[in-house]
């Protein structure tokens, strides 16, 4: 699917006049084909021969008694943990591994897209933004993919902007939600603000480091 959307991107970008403004929008599956493969390994299995990455810190998990109902029964409510029952640390390793494998996939499409623009023909600055809808466990408190958790390898996604117009470097200071990106890009494009809209404007961490003020953001 994403090979697809990839040679349509670039087959827009090639046929594209750049006459006028333009906001591009490309979405690409991966890494979320992450769901398929644990489907593919359900249940103990041998891992397959290779270099495995290491598994992080966090693991090993035995506070569930202590935790939210969901959490406790996540075993059961959701068919992927269900099917990595009498999976080995070996196991979670591989599922890494082919995270990881994903991944490389979505950022080679990215790298790809990004130089068919740069050698187009258009007139001014590209800015470009990079984000997810959600994260994934990684096998965090012994968890694949993202449901029911709230915790923050689930619900902390790539939020990047990246350009000519870019001015500031490294990771912004304060809090921001995905909701933000629809307020900034009408500000970047320099149009009005409907009354009601959620999300707040961020564009301003194209110039600096700070993001605007605020208490929370929410996450469901």
């Amino acid at each position: 699917a994403d090979k697809y959307t990839l040679d349509e991107a670039i087959k827009f970008i090639s046929s594209y006049s750049f006459d006028k403004p333009l906001c591009m929008v490309v979405d690409f599956i991966n890494p979320h084909n992450i769901c398929g493969f644990v489907g593919k390994n359900k249940g103990p299995h041998e891992p397959f021969s290779g270099p495995l990455p290491q598994l992080p810190e966090n693991y090993e998990f035995d506070d569930i008694i202590n935790r939210p109902t969901p959490v406790k029964y996540l075993c059961c409510s959701h068919v992927r943990q269900a099917q990595t029952v009498g999976w080995s640390d070996d196991n979670f390793r591989e599922y890494l591994a082919a995270y990881y494998y994903y991944l490389s996939v979505a950022d080679r499409y990215i790298g790809e897209i990004i130089n068919r623009l740069e050698n187009s023909k258009i007139k001014g600055d590209i800015t470009y933004i990079l984000l997810s809808d959600h994260g994934d466990s990684m096998a965090a408190r012994g968890s694949v993919t993202k449901q029911v958790t709230l915790y923050e390898e689930v619900t902390r996604v790539p939020f990047i902007f990246s350009g000519a117009l870019v001015k500031s470097r490294g990771i912004a200071k304060g809090i921001c939600s995905t909701l933000d990106l629809f307020p900034t890009l009408l500000s970047l494009a320099g149009i009005e603000r409907p009354n009601g809209l959620d999300g707040v404007d961020i564009s301003q961490i194209l110039t600096g480091n700070t993001l605007p003020k605020r208490e929370y953001v929410t996450s469901e």
